[in-house]
């Protein structure tokens, strides 16, 4: 657990070093949580701290209002439509971690992007950054990823959350996700944090 709580501490507060990346993804969050990751996406783009903002290029489905509404949303909040990027899945693949975290490396890798940035609501944070870093390592890519935690929201609303199905109120969401990381890597979906943990030491030597 002490490892755990060291490595949720670097997720939420990584330090990286003063360049501009090549995006930022974010994540599929429902409409309750959407507002905690355009606000990051908006800040790096106004702070020309990365070149595009990712999204998943996917009809509404599993709670994700769709790339569509997020596009013209994230235009109505000052982003250049030619600095949103779309990252495709195909329809038949239902949305969750895992999934789009496969889909956004091998954009990455299509590409050709070295850094990335990815952004989910801050309970989610952690999870998602583990689960990039697993697909990483499983397909042994050089790339580099940042963490950029979404903005917090009131953390005692209710709202729901992972595919639309769980509902709760937000600081009980951070049980949750803590459940979720140890049930997936007890199953083999997600690495060890000492991989993760690993990642971290060494990124910035790839």
């Amino acid at each position: 657990m002490n490892r755990l709580m060291e490595l949720a501490v670097r997720i939420l507060c990584d330090s990286r070093p003063d360049i501009k990346t090549d995006g930022v993804f974010i994540f599929g969050q429902t409409s309750d949580n959407q507002m905690s990751v355009f606000k990051t996406a908006v800040r790096l783009i106004d702070k020309n701290k990365t070149n595009k903002v990712l999204l998943l290029k996917t009809p509404a489905k599993s709670g994700y209002p769709g790339f569509e509404v997020w596009k013209n949303e994230l235009i109505q909040m000052g982003i250049p439509q030619d600095r949103i990027e779309g990252v495709q899945m195909a329809d038949s693949i239902s949305l969750n971690t895992l999934t789009e975290s496969q889909a956004l490396i091998a954009h990455c890798k299509n590409r050709a992007y070295n850094s990335i940035a990815i952004s989910a609501a801050p309970f989610h944070q952690i999870r998602s950054y583990m689960t990039v870093v697993t697909v990483l390592r499983e397909l042994n890519s050089k790339l580099k990823v940042y963490s950029q935690p979404g903005f917090p929201l009131s953390w005692t609303e209710n709202v729901k959350h992972s595919q639309g199905t769980l509902q709760g109120q937000r600081k009980d969401l951070i049980l949750e996700e803590m459940k979720r990381i140890e049930t997936y890597q007890k199953k083999g979906d997600l690495g060890s944090t000492d991989l993760v943990l690993d990642y971290l030491d060494t990124r910035e030597d790839m």
